[in-house]
């Protein structure tokens, strides 16, 4: 496939005199010629080598021709509406009915990028007014004309109308780039695969550079996805200077931002010429700065994760004393009261509580971290909160705590049983630090239940002093704590995470003296 193959290379011909527009359309589309023929001019003129159509010019063009302004307008509007416009349009000035530049005053109207070369053996207008009327990419030629430059206007038209397009697939391109940042290996991708379509190579790669090494290959296509062929170029561009292009007859090497992208030159496409090099060139001037920018957002993205994390754990460590010194007190009762068996199960019970906070609290982190998805099933609500019950024995929360609904009552829900749980033990132990840190008169925390549209509502409401309306605008979020004494910051967090995961709802209504957490869960 030659390199000209996608290349639009339609013109069209408007001029009122015949003898004009079959000259252009011979002149620009020469007759084909069999072998036969070529043979006996070969050897009528003692030449070895017959010339064929598409050897003498660079481009074959594709031309049509109207007599008059208005049937060429009609032609431009109809190639418009097809996405198939033409790359030149060859124009007379003086024509009957309306003239050249008011002809294409009206192709601008369906047609901005076409270039235009007026053809005129008369200087009706200046430069300037064709200019304004007819737009910046015209040309003006002068009759009468030879059949070598006719081909050189229209190559050069073609070329340039071509060359304008690529750059504004560039622009388009790179518009799509910087909407990947945070990605940077789907960037990477992206690159890789326009830099092939431009060169016209199905085989590339993008390599890191590694200092004192060779460079590592991050992504590739066709024969180069194969690491043992890979490898064979890895040395030389090793070495390869970091500013500069690296070409041969076999591949093409460019610099990229602390990479390098190999590209090889396809049997049927050719070697790297100065147009093509010069449009990847532009491409990857740009794409450096964005995949810069990229790379610079991930670092920041890492820091800040890697800081969350760490802010987690610490409050996980803080959060895990409390459990973890009952289960160390606990024991040394138990060591004490060793003689007694009454004594010694209560002990246990109290590890075995502490110890399952323990373990929720570090499997909420993680859960959350890694976005875990859950296992929804028929779960009955009244074994989930007598479940809450027992946990919240020996715990300032469960001697607030009031169940106002009967747990015959309760319905079978779609969700995953230990999610409702953690989501109920997250809002009553909440309820229970906001209560304790504001000295609530009677505090008390309560759960009920209904159902409405067919959803559960879980209702958990204390009678503490309110979340401020700036802390509700951002509690869901981590990190984000007010009136509390301990805790991650992620609570909240996570129950809009797990409850959301179940195919549910969590909202808040909150005012000093009453907050309401509610949580809708489909019913079974």
């Amino acid at each position: 496939m030659s390199e000209f193959d996608s290349l639009n290379t339609r013109v069209l011909v408007i001029d009122d005199d015949e003898a004009v527009r079959d000259s252009l359309y011979q002149i620009l589309t020469p007759p084909e010629r069999d072998d036969a023929l070529l043979g006996a001019e070969a050897a009528l003129f003692d030449d070895a080598t017959p010339v064929r159509r598409g050897e003498t010019h660079l481009f074959e063009f594709s031309v049509d021709t109207a007599a008059t302004g208005e049937r060429g307008i009609e032609l431009v509007a109809a190639a418009a509406e097809r996405e198939d416009p033409y790359a030149v349009v060859f124009c007379d000035i003086r024509m009957p009915g309306i003239d050249g530049v008011a002809t294409v005053e009206r192709i601008r109207e369906y047609d901005q990028a076409a270039e235009i070369i007026f053809v005129t053996a008369y200087n009706d207008y200046s430069v300037s007014e064709i200019v304004s009327r007819a737009g910046a990419n015209v040309g003006y030629y002068c009759k009468p004309f030879s059949t070598e430059e006719v081909r050189q206007v229209a190559t050069k038209a073609v070329y340039s109308w071509n060359k304008t397009r690529s750059l504004e697939k560039l622009i388009s391109v790179i518009a799509r780039l910087k909407g990947a940042r945070g990605d940077l290996d789907r960037l990477l991708h992206h690159i890789l695969a326009q830099v092939a379509e431009l060169l016209g190579s199905r085989s590339a790669l993008i390599a890191r550079r590694i200092p004192e090494a060779n460079p590592e290959v991050v992504v590739a296509i066709g024969q180069l996805s194969d690491p043992t062929y890979a490898s064979r170029f890895l040395d030389t561009i090793a070495v390869a200077p970091d500013d500069d292009i690296l070409t041969t007859d076999a591949f093409v090497c460019f610099p990229l931002a602390g990479y390098r992208i190999v590209a090889l030159f396809e049997s049927d496409v050719g070697a790297l010429n100065t147009e093509r090099g010069y449009i990847v060139r532009l491409f990857l001037a740009q794409a450096s700065q964005i995949l810069e920018n990229t790379e610079l957002q991930e670092r920041l993205l890492r820091s800040e994760k890697l800081t969350a994390i760490g802010q987690a754990v610490s409050m996980a460590a803080h959060d895990m004393r409390g459990p973890i010194g009952a289960i160390k007190n606990a024991l040394e009762v138990a060591a004490l009261q060793s003689d007694s068996m009454d004594a010694q199960q209560r002990m246990r019970a109290r590890v075995e509580r502490a110890a399952q906070v323990a373990l929720n609290l570090v499997n909420d982190i993680v859960d959350f971290a890694e976005e875990r998805s859950v296992e929804v099933t028929q779960v009955e609500l009244a074994e989930v909160l007598e479940q809450l019950r027992e946990l919240l024995q020996q715990m300032p929360a469960g001697g607030m705590l009031q169940i106002v609904n009967s747990l015959s009552d309760a319905p079978t829900v779609l969700a995953d049983q230990q999610k409702v749980l953690r989501i109920l033990w997250n809002l009553v132990n909440n309820s229970a630090q906001a209560l304790y840190v504001a000295a609530t008169e009677n505090p008390a925390i309560t759960i009920a239940f209904h159902q409405d549209a067919g959803m559960c509502v879980l209702s958990v409401i204390d009678n503490g002093p309110g979340i401020p309306d700036e802390v509700q605008a951002r509690m869901f979020e981590p990190f984000i704590s007010q009136g509390r004494i301990e805790g991650t910051g992620l609570g909240l967090a996570i129950v809009r995470q797990a409850t959301v995961k179940m195919g549910g709802t969590v909202v808040c209504h909150s005012e000093p003296g009453h907050t309401c957490f509610e949580i809708h869960l489909q019913l079974a």
